[in-house]
């Protein structure tokens, strides 16, 4: 009965202090970085505890590894 009684007052613990994540992402506008022509979607990432952030969204399609090699070995570092 003890380790009953133990058991779920460690379970009610463990569900009392889990939370969930809330952020929201919302697309604010577009930009384009380091004159590449092409424009990537401002990302507005609101995670309701006044810790926000803007990012560049650098989203692409499903690439294979052997391309993704390739384009870091050619990336120029000045």
């Amino acid at each position: 009965m003890k380790k009953i009684s133990v058991f779920l007052c460690g379970l009610f613990l463990l569900l009392a202090t889990v939370g969930s994540a809330n952020a929201t992402l919302i697309t604010i506008g577009t930009a384009q970085f380091n004159g590449t022509g092409t424009a990537y979607n401002l990302i507005w990432d609101d995670d309701h505890n006044g810790q926000s952030r803007v990012w560049l969204d650098y989203t692409e399609p499903t690439n294979t590894w052997t391309n993704q090699k390739k384009w870091a070995a050619e990336l120029n570092v000045n």
